[in-house]
């Protein structure tokens, strides 16, 4: 008998490449015992919702993100095949509605 699990797929790589060049961005920095770890980029994103994805232990937050441009973009889930469990498939959506960078049959087929 094989386990049911839900498998969080996210965005799709295009999906990440615009947001990288277009949002407004957050640096973070770690620190360890006050030093400096790391410190990097993010786009600038809030948790907008937190759908429940028939898990009780994994709840990954759908993000809104910032642009330069002062839009607002939001993640959506775009597909939700099976798979030994629910494979989530995000992709972003505009203010309007109007959905962009959705993933391909071939790209989540590769999953």
């Amino acid at each position: 008998m094989g386990i049911r699990m839900s498998q969080f797929i996210g965005l799709s790589d295009r999906a990440k490449d615009y947001l990288a060049k277009n949002c407004l961005h957050d640096t973070i920095t770690i620190l360890r015992n006050g030093i400096k770890e790391k410190e990097y980029e993010e786009p600038r994103s809030t948790v907008y919702q937190r759908p429940n994805y028939d898990e009780e232990f994994s709840n990954p937050a759908l993000l809104e993100y910032f642009t330069i441009d002062e839009h607002k973009l939001r993640e959506v889930i775009q597909s939700s095949p099976w798979s030994s469990g629910p494979m989530y498939f995000l992709c972003l959506e505009d203010e309007q509605g109007n959905r962009l960078f959705e993933w391909t049959e071939e790209e989540m087929e590769k999953y």
